[in-house]
């Protein structure tokens, strides 16, 4: 950092443009003319100038050299001749597609120069990071453009590596200010903040303006090239709008630079049709927009002005006043050597986003295992995390000592606790059933490493996707025919007329391999049936006209056979959902025809109101209340040791209440018939905190609970799913 007494410069015309950019931004010179922004086109003097200039100016010495270089027009000089060495530099590296060139920086003086920069801004703890905002935001494409023409100076400075950011920023002409001078000044809406102190802000039209760049079709035309523009407004309520085209396989970055304390500004950028591609509204001093290689030759709009809270908020007091006006500086840098990024997902590799760079980096060394994550480890000589260094470091698997990492194996050896999967496929490191199809007894190895019988071949093979689906056609009203499934999908279509009673049925035998299946209609709509039961079964009542996909697959690796069938106008009221189904409802576990309202098989079947299935009916009917009701609440709750006999969960939950202290143990059993219905228990202390349930599936339902605290208790008994049913129950606190 360079001291504060050191730090009030004179900007003359010979120094680097973003010296300008840097002190304008905190407003502590004065830039003469239109020139100095480095819109305006150089002439060959200026251009002259601008090199001795700009070599002088990169001296420790930077006044004496300034002087020496302080020709009229240099400033703009300098821009044109960084921007036709940058192009002659990035065309020398560059290859040709079509009619376009695709522009990647070449590894020469002016490419290593510009790495090199870059390099300085990764460091870990970069000078350049606690520079002001409007240093940090150009400091990647002056870098760019001063490398084009004098990458002797920069590659000297930056040769030095971290530690010599400063020396490189004297090289570029910038100055590092503190942006807290600023941020400590608190200046007024309006005000900006100068040397430390607040200064009102008087807004002038800057050069493009003159053009009328305020709307997207007046857009100012940017060449993709390195440039540094500084000194740009807008004026209470203006919006800048420009275009560029982006070569094929080429990257750019956009930044602007600002002090979001005198306006805050945001940006967006727009494809051809007007649709958002990206955009920076951080709320923050600077934005910034990162556009990666794309195959395609893109033109982007980007429109650039001052986000008003009045705009969003009517109720406002200062709504009437417009928009602020500040004033910003555009950077624009082209062809970065490393991956840009606005986002860590955007990288590949395990590299970060450093955002203040835009750039992938790989991530910091680490110091200890605790910065490795969950059972990771680092290696302190090489700064990486590592899974393991022994096997014994795996939680699971083998260690691979060749990259650290914990592989499910590195030889059959590895893979004897799997009876099925035990060959090891050396280039994933994962245990599988086979490799070729030498290692299957019977049929041959698929592309999942699965063996496949010589019975698995089905007439219709192969249709294991879409575009190999078998069609099926009607015969009667009815299409059927016999498959297998070893681990794949089986795939079919059929194409139905509009206005039929679809059911669909696929016929197997749980016990042998559980199969499910998948309906997709003409609209895109999906349908899907998966139970743990024989058969599956969909109803498409009123089927549109169109094709319907019809996907048979296992239940993970499943092997069985099956039959499909298909019936085109099935009798009675075919059904997907209950909703297709009135006041009854639809029987998806068998038939997927619609069932009359109360009709059931199980209590499982009945709701609430009537929760009891009459077996020989099959209808609900109503329940009888257990003689301890009502105890459908805590506040109910009775006496545990009191409840006895034959209870039932007619009306809801059941609650009971004991009392018990530390050092004994509450055993509660809940007896009952689970094909009737599911029954499950919870215990609460006062507090109503669960501190012991059971939630199985068999006849009982047990809790043993240590007691730690001395507590009222409760006990809730209730029916999975509402269901009803009877249960006795036994209480003991020992």
């Amino acid at each position: 950092m360079i001291p504060r007494d050191q730090r009030v410069i004179v900007c003359t015309k010979a120094m680097s443009i973003l010296c300008c950019v840097t002190l304008l931004s905190i407003s502590m010179i004065a830039c003469d003319d239109a020139e100095d922004s480095g819109l305006m086109p150089a002439t060959g003097a200026e251009t002259a100038g601008a090199t001795a200039g700009a070599t002088a100016g990169a001296t420790a010495g930077a006044t004496a050299g300034a002087t020496a270089g302080a020709t009229a027009g240099a400033t703009a000089g300098a821009t044109a001749g960084a921007t036709a060495g940058a192009t002659a530099g990035a065309t020398a590296g560059s290859t040709t597609g079509g009619t376009m060139t695709t522009v990647v920086p070449p590894m020469d003086d002016i490419g290593l120069c510009f790495e090199g920069c870059l390099n300085l801004m990764l460091c870990e703890n970069s000078g350049v990071l606690s520079c002001g905002s409007a240093t940090r935001a150009g400091y990647v494409a002056t870098c760019q453009r001063d490398c084009a023409t004098n990458s002797a100076a920069l590659n000297a400075a930056t040769n030095v590596g971290c530690g010599g950011e400063m020396n490189t920023l004297a090289a570029l002409g910038l100055f590092c200010e503190d942006d807290a001078v600023c941020g400590e000044a608190m200046c007024p809406a309006g005000d900006s903040c100068q040397g430390g102190q607040c200064t009102p802000f008087s807004c002038a039209p800057d050069t493009y303006d003159g053009a009328g760049n305020d709307s997207q079709d007046r857009a100012t035309e940017l060449s993709f090239e390195p440039l540094v523009a500084q000194g740009l407004t807008l004026c209470s309520g203006d919006r800048d709008w420009y275009v560029i085209d982006i070569p094929p396989n080429a990257s750019l970055r956009v930044d602007f630079g600002f002090r979001d304390q005198q306006a805050d500004v945001d940006v967006k950028s727009y494809d051809e049709s007007g649709m958002i591609l990206f955009s920076s509204a951080s709320g923050t001093d600077n934005e910034r927009l990162t556009f990666p290689p794309s195959e395609e030759m893109r033109r982007v709009w980007i429109e650039v002005f001052v986000f008003s809270s009045s705009a969003n908020n009517p109720e406002d007091p200062m709504m009437n006043a417009g928009p602020p006006s500040t004033e910003y500086n555009l950077y624009v840098s082209t062809n970065l050597p490393a991956p840009i990024c606005r986002l860590t997902s955007s990288c590949g590799d395990g590299d970060l986003c450093n955002q203040d760079a835009g750039l992938c980096t790989p991530p910091p060394p680490c110091t200890s295992d605790e910065e490795c994550g969950y059972n990771g480890l680092c290696d302190i000589p090489s700064g990486r995390c590592i899974d393991c260094y022994t096997t014994e470091d795996c939680g699971s698997g083998v260690c691979d000592t060749n990259t650290n990492e914990c592989v499910n194996c590195l030889g059959s050896s590895d893979c004897t606790s799997d009876e099925v999967r035990n060959i090891c496929d050396s280039m994933a490191q994962r245990c599988v059933e086979c490799v070729a199809d030498t290692d299957c007894v019977d049929g041959a190895c698929n592309e999942s490493n699965r063996c496949v019988p010589n019975s698995c071949n089905d007439p219709q093979e192969p249709d294991n996707d879409e575009l190999t689906a078998t069609a099926l056609s009607f015969n009667g009203g009815i299409a059927e025919l016999s498959g297998y499934v070893c681990g794949d999908d089986d795939w079919f279509v059929l194409n139905a007329n509009g206005n039929e009673n679809l059911l669909i049925s696929l016929l197997f035998v749980d016990e042998v391999g559980d199969l499910e299946m998948s309906v997709t209609t003409p609209d895109g709509t999906l349908l899907s049936r998966v139970t743990s039961s024989d058969n599956e079964v969909v109803g498409v009542p009123n089927a549109l006209a169109g094709q319907y996909k019809i996907r048979v697959y296992g239940a993970g690796f499943q092997v069985n056979q099956y039959t499909l069938r298909v019936e085109q106008n099935a009798a009675g009221m075919v059904c997907n959902t209950n909703e297709q189904c009135g006041e009854g409802r639809c029987n998806t576990r068998e038939t997927g025809l619609c069932l009359p309202a109360g009709y059931c098989e199980q209590n499982r079947d009945c709701d609430a109101a009537a929760p009891i299935c009459d077996i020989q009916a099959n209808q609900c009917k109503s329940c009888t209340p257990d003689p301890f009701e009502p105890n459908d609440s805590r506040e109910e709750a009775i006496p545990a040791m009191s409840a006895n006999g034959s209870l039932n969960t007619c009306g809801g939950p059941d609650f009971y209440a004991l009392n018990a202290s530390p050092g004994q143990t509450i055993v509660a059993s809940i007896n009952f018939t689970h094909a009737a219905g599911d029954i499950d228990v919870k215990l609460f202390n006062s507090m109503l905190e669960q501190v012991a349930s059971s939630t199985g599936t068999s006849d009982t339902e047990t809790i043993e609970y240590a007691v730690e605290a001395q507590d009222s208790y409760f006990l809730e008994v209730y029916g999975y799913s509402d269901v009803y049913n009877e249960y006795t129950m036994s209480i003991a606190i020992q």
